[in-house]
């Protein structure tokens, strides 16, 4: 799902709010094969698969973000806490982070918690 932001060739900034439905929203969300109106409920349930995706064991497919060293290790405090891949400095993924920031930002603006353990 976070590939499909960052591809998007509209670059979209996140910072536009909508009330539709339940809720605020940044964007509206169709899932493919599946029904539904997007009225705020697809649009959060978009936002848990980003987290779900990001926060994949072993970094998932992206390893934007990693175990932290007391998850890791099993030891000490904050064990389900998740870091920034600092391997990663291309240019795709300093793309890749602008837009998990946006998402923190858009999150704020629609006041929809996400739910990313950092």
């Amino acid at each position: 799902v976070l590939r499909l932001l960052t591809s998007d060739a509209r670059k979209p900034t996140l910072r536009a709010v909508d009330k539709r439905g339940s809720g605020k929203q940044s964007w509206v969300t169709t899932f493919q094969g599946e029904g539904g109106s997007d009225l705020g409920g697809l649009f959060r349930d978009s936002l848990r698969e980003i987290c779900a995706e990001l926060q994949a064991p072993g970094g998932g497919t992206l390893q934007l973000l990693i175990e932290c060293p007391n998850q890791r290790l099993a030891m000490g405090a904050n064990q389900d806490k998740w870091v920034p891949n600092p391997s990663g400095k291309s240019a795709q993924r300093a793309t890749e982070y602008r837009v998990i920031g946006a998402l923190l930002g858009a999150s704020i603006r629609t006041q929809s918690a996400i739910e990313l353990d950092l």
